[in-house]
């Protein structure tokens, strides 16, 4: 019984608190301030995997790419070293 009433009591001041919040809203901006959750707000927010993705398109470069590699990684650059063998990347090989 004592837990019952704890509870109680620690709701009651959690709606006071939560109400003098709201009063003291109402008065800065002379709007009650109301939670949105309906279910479209709560929609808009999850991720839709329904849609595709939208993506940014790129213009291609007008300078020429090339890769190389340097201690077995790839490197991508449009001003190669003139040591290394140099493969170009798109446009037209």
């Amino acid at each position: 019984m004592r837990v019952l009433a704890f509870l109680i009591k620690c709701l009651m001041i959690i709606m006071i608190v939560f109400a003098v919040a709201s009063y003291i809203s109402y008065l800065k901006t002379g709007r009650f301030w109301v939670p949105n959750i309906s279910f479209t707000s709560i929609k808009s927010s999850l991720p839709s995997f329904r849609s595709a993705p939208v993506m940014q398109t790129l213009e291609a470069p007008d300078e020429p790419v090339y890769k190389w590699q340097v201690n077995g990684e790839w490197v991508y650059g449009d001003t190669p070293p003139a040591e290394v063998d140099v493969q170009r990347v798109g446009g037209d090989n």
